[in-house]
């Protein structure tokens, strides 16, 4: 069986705690028996002067520490000091036990730290012994002694357990603060799963949880988008596609059933209405392939001042006959860009259709160019009623299209904007429109220089 994340992590939690505290425990416990022992050899080294000159002359009359021991167990000890003989140690220079209360101590070597603390001997000038007085070993605490080392051990204990009783309390405070938005994350995310695009999480921080749970929300928010564009999509394709197919099969009808002849004008109208189907499928897979990053870009180098001319020449007779002007604003010595000429001339042509179909008699539509240092800046605007700021977001959609009870005819299918969106974006660039309802719309897009 699975163990829930939450018990992992509170048994984490308690090791950690465990850890540190036994830790400190043991630091605070070693520390305290050092400082304390210290403490008392310094307090004794302060008895310690007059039988540090005994031991200087009995150093002077025998030349060595030989039998050193019975010389102090025949010495007077003065009132209250067998305390401080049954725990002197004599040492040698370089700091071995010489003497001790204890023979198990003899030949052993001191810390340094205590070593630090002895009197040293000196005869001739030369330093043949060292002297102190304290606990050096286990044995040599007196029962007093023991029990405040205890006593101390038994508080560090105590607080120990009051302080991991604390932490754990703070860690499950903070564990449920880490697990509630973590279990909603988890409901939330099968929710999501299982297609339920309305779920949310409520973001209750601005820590990392906070951001993840914001993050979701844009995911959510951003499928729910998908599913809705899925959705439309299929519904506008099925829409798009009945249109030209209802009008054929309906000509077919009708001159099937002989309410009309197959004269060169209804031919021409069928044929008409395939080729708007035939021109809405390859936009479409146009779409698809853009979208999907696998539509193939021939680049090489383009004059685009050059490509724009040759465009705008190409529209200007139909524009005029619309009582349209054609506008072109190119800066000399405009570089030439490595592009997919044909799928520029595509964007553009898309545009300016765009831009016709909106423009009145007597309008203007200006292609501008602007040369910058890491791009080329292209702006198609036209003097037309202009787009609703609420709709000016949706423009670049497959299928939006602002008016929705124009004709196929009049308003195309909602896919030109789409696709120049795709292919500027496929060269590195970038596409965006502004408008002001009843002054006018402009288009622009980048492309790179590199």
């Amino acid at each position: 069986m699975a163990i829930p994340f939450r018990f992992k992590l509170i048994g984490s939690f308690v090791l950690v705690v465990l850890a540190a505290l036994l830790a400190i425990y043991l630091f605070s416990n070693y520390s305290t028996s050092r400082e304390f022992r210290l403490y008392v050899i310094r307090g004794e080294a302060q008895r310690l002067q007059d039988l540090k000159n005994l031991l200087i002359d009995y150093y002077k009359e025998n030349g060595s520490w030989a039998e050193v021991w019975d010389y102090l167990a025949r010495l007077r000890v003065p009132a209250g000091e067998p305390l401080l003989m049954r725990r002197l140690v004599l040492l040698g220079p370089e700091g071995e036990i010489l003497v001790a209360p204890e023979p198990r101590l003899i030949g052993q070597r001191l810390p340094q730290q205590l070593v630090r603390e002895a009197l040293p001997i000196d005869v001739g000038g030369q330093k043949v012994g060292l002297l102190l007085a304290g606990p050096v070993g286990e044995r040599l605490l007196e029962p007093l002694e023991q029990n405040f080392l205890s006593s101390v051990n038994r508080s560090l204990l105590l607080g120990g357990l009051v302080a991991l009783g604390i932490a754990l309390a703070l860690g499950l405070l903070l564990l449920r603060q880490l697990i509630t938005p973590l279990k909603e994350l988890t409901a939330a995310t099968e929710g999501i799963a299982s297609g339920d695009l309305e779920r949310r999480v409520r973001v209750r921080s601005r820590d990392e949880l906070g951001r993840l749970g914001e993050a979701f929300n844009k995911m959510a928010d951003s499928l729910k988008r998908s599913e809705e564009l899925r959705r439309r999509m299929i519904a506008d394709v099925a829409h798009e596609l009945r249109t030209p197919l209802t009008v054929i099969r309906g000509q077919l009808e009708a001159l099937r059933d002989g309410v009309f002849s197959p004269t060169p004008e209804k031919l021409e109208e069928l044929d008409e209405e395939a080729l708007l189907l035939d021109r809405l499928v390859d936009d479409l897979h146009e779409l698809a392939l853009a979208e999907a990053g696998e539509l193939r870009l021939e680049r090489g180098p383009t004059d685009l001042g050059r490509l724009i001319t040759r465009l705008g020449a190409r529209i200007q007779g139909r524009l005029a006959e619309q009582g349209i002007e054609l506008g072109l604003e190119l800066p000399e010595g405009l570089p030439k860009l490595n592009l997919d000429s044909d799928r520029i001339e595509q964007v553009l042509h898309n545009l300016l259709s765009n831009a016709e179909r909106y423009t009145p008699q007597g309008g203007r539509i200006t292609v501008a160019v602007e040369d910058r240092p890491q791009e080329v800046l292209i702006s198609v605007s036209d003097t037309g009623k202009g787009i609703p700021a609420e709709e000016l977001p949706r423009i670049f959609e497959r299928f939006y299209r602002g008016e929705q009870s124009r004709s196929r005819r009049s308003g195309g299918a909602g896919l030109g904007l789409a696709i120049a969106k795709q292919l500027v974006e496929a060269h590195g660039g970038r596409i965006w429109a502004e408008s002001e309802p009843g002054r006018g719309t402009k288009v622009s897009f980048t492309l790179p220089k590199g």
